[in-house]
């Protein structure tokens, strides 16, 4: 007969393996796994743009962040040329107060209650 109080040495955990393109990592004697994508270099679409601090609310939101990092409304009014030098626009200039003026009033809904 086996001794059952006989201490059984632990496993050896594995460092962490992949599964169907999520990498696996084992904690606490692999009772409890952390997943998250193998390549992980999809984009992150923030839910404020980063210049005009409005929400990302659009698909047209989702992929003008992934190609110039703003949302698609700065994008359009502001233009690639501006947005490329790096510097992007004077926060208190006129003009910046004027698109500032026009993002909320597209952002309010155009629901009206009497």
């Amino acid at each position: 007969m086996e001794d059952n109080n006989q201490q059984h040495s632990p496993q050896p955990v594995q460092e962490r393996f992949v599964v169907d393109g999520k990498v696996v990592k084992p904690l606490h004697g692999g009772k409890v796994v952390v997943t998250y994508p193998e390549n992980n270099d999809k984009v992150i679409v923030p839910l404020f743009c980063p210049m005009c601090q409005y929400p990302m609310k659009t698909a047209g939101d989702a992929r003008s962040f992934k190609e110039h990092e703003l949302c698609e409304m700065c994008v359009l009014f502001w233009g690639t040329g501006v947005l490329a030098s790096g510097t992007g626009p004077d926060k208190g200039s006129e003009r910046w107060k004027a698109y500032m003026e026009r993002r909320h009033l597209a952002f309010m809904p155009s629901i009206r209650f009497k």
